[in-house]
């Protein structure tokens, strides 16, 4: 299983805070990739607010599930995908339309 990570922070303040920061939100994601023993293929990462889809890692997530480059993505929560429900709710569609699992640790 080819497995995507992506991870958000909001501030630059968040991306160091322990609970939520980039560096925790890869390290658990890692480990349930390791656990399942899938193959980490990339880790994507954006600072930015969830009420818009427009991150740049975010937007190479999306086209790496249209072009099938990817068979899971794994995120650390729900929200660190999007805050926004239509934005959750497009993402889900994509996965599921192009046959990409979802995981949340």
């Amino acid at each position: 299983m080819r497995a995507f990570i992506y991870c958000r922070v909001s501030t630059q303040e968040q991306a160091t805070d322990d609970h939520y920061s980039l560096a925790n939100q890869e390290a658990r994601c890692r480990d349930y990739i390791k656990h399942r023993s899938w193959q980490l293929v990339k880790v994507l990462k954006d600072v930015g607010s969830g009420k818009s889809a427009e991150r740049p890692n975010y937007q190479e997530l999306l086209l790496a599930i249209r072009e099938k480059r990817v068979d899971v993505v794994v995120v650390y929560r729900l929200d660190r995908l999007s805050r926004n429900v239509v934005d959750v709710y497009n993402a889900l569609d994509a996965f599921n339309r192009s046959e990409v699992g979802f995981a949340r640790v």
